[in-house]
């Protein structure tokens, strides 16, 4: 099996890899070859939640590496995914490290089950219906890459810098990519997902969403571009940016037509899809998540407009959807606010709140003295 390192090798790599091509190839064929099924990362998920050391609802994916598979794989020299012998990956997983790790699972089994509702237990009677599920083959980066053992970019021998190879390798062994949207669908907010999938595309290599768990994209999620994604590290963002463009699109509006735009799309469309599928109550269920997200953008939009109407209709939504108490306290007291110079005039159209002389419940502040200063306003027309 051969395996070719396109583009332009002496911007690429640094002198040592120059003189070691042989090596860098090696190392982008045995990542190529390296792979979890879903049944051994739901039983990894499901041993070391029973010990402590991984929490559902709070350890991130970025957790369970530092605490978890760091130090698992310290002890035996090798990525995680190596113990066990691993076969050619069928997906190429791409999901953000700052995400749930349970979301990263649920998406993975989610696509492999086909069920809107999976579970984490690999000994549960889903999979006793649909045994294929737990041997599909998925490449996480988390598991696949040496974590361990790392050496500086551009060293034939580094494992981060040549997801871009690899990709290429699996373009021939007919693997797909997939991209893992956690429940903030954080992925369209990351140079490294954006940017695998940009070399996917150039690869020709398919790209596929799911959806741990399944949820619609937040609103702050569209519209993304290079400029807007981030980095945990800055060397990260260089190595991404230099490759973007020397290599693909650039960082610019092509970025953003060739890939951005055209995965947000996708993923809308697979979400809605899925949605058709998905039991009346795991529907009411994301309709309420999309409300409560709704709401808070509209808050936070017509907060820094100014706009005291708009702003009390999206409170009252918030409300309504039951927005988190830790968000709308100071959104009340920003209404409050925005309303004090029409409650200071009671000769101008009370815009803001139901009636001219009382202002509706949530306008009244929590904070002591705020609600006692709106009501004498309200009353008198003046301080």
């Amino acid at each position: 099996m051969t395996c070719s390192l396109i583009g332009n090798i002496s911007k690429r790599f640094n002198e040592d890899s120059l003189t070691n091509l042989n090596i860098a190839a090696a190392t982008v064929r045995a990542m190529a070859n390296r792979s979890m099924t879903l049944e051994m990362l739901l039983k990894f998920f499901k041993d070391f939640e029973k010990i402590g050391e991984i929490a559902s609802q709070s350890s991130t994916t970025q957790d369970v590496v530092e605490n978890v598979i760091k130090p698992q794989t310290d002890r035996r020299g090798a990525c995680y995914a190596e113990f066990f012998h691993s076969f050619d990956p069928e997906y190429y997983v791409v999901h953000c490290w700052k995400a749930l790790f349970s979301d990263l699972l649920l998406a993975l089994a989610t696509h492999a089950s086909g069920f809107t509702q999976p579970k984490l237990d690999p000994s549960h009677e889903q999979y006793v219906r649909r045994p294929e599920a737990l041997q599909r083959r998925y490449f996480v980066d988390a598991f696949c890459i040496d974590q361990v053992r790392t050496f500086p970019q551009k060293h034939p021998r580094c494992e981060t810098d040549k997801f871009d190879f690899v990709l290429k390798q699996m373009s021939r062994q007919k693997t797909k990519l997939l991209v893992a949207m956690d429940r903030d669908h954080t992925p369209m907010a990351r140079t490294w997902c954006l940017t695998e999938v940009c070399f996917a595309k150039l690869a020709n290599v398919p790209v596929l969403i799911s959806f741990g768990p399944i949820r619609p994209m937040p609103r702050r999620r569209k519209g993304m571009s290079f400029a807007k994604a981030g980095a945990s590290l800055e060397i990260d963002m260089d190595l991404l940016r230099e490759e973007l463009m020397q290599r693909g699109p650039g960082t610019g509006e092509k970025f953003e037509n060739d890939v951005v735009e055209p995965l947000e799309k996708q993923a809308i469309q697979t979400y809605k899809a899925i949605y058709e599928t998905m039991p009346v109550e795991q529907k009411e269920d994301c309709d309420w998540v999309k409300a409560q997200d709704d709401a808070r953008e509209d808050m936070k939009m017509y907060d820094e407009r100014g706009i005291a109407e708009e702003m009390r209709v999206a409170v009252e939504a918030g409300i309504a959807a039951q927005v988190e108490d830790t968000f709308m306290e100071p959104m009340r007291r920003r209404l409050a606010i925005q309303a004090l110079p029409t409650l200071l005039c009671p000769h101008r159209p009370l815009r803001t709140c139901r009636s001219a002389s009382i202002p509706p419940p949530y306008l009244l502040g929590s904070r002591k003295g705020e609600g006692h200063l709106l009501r004498q306003v309200s009353q008198n027309g003046q301080r």
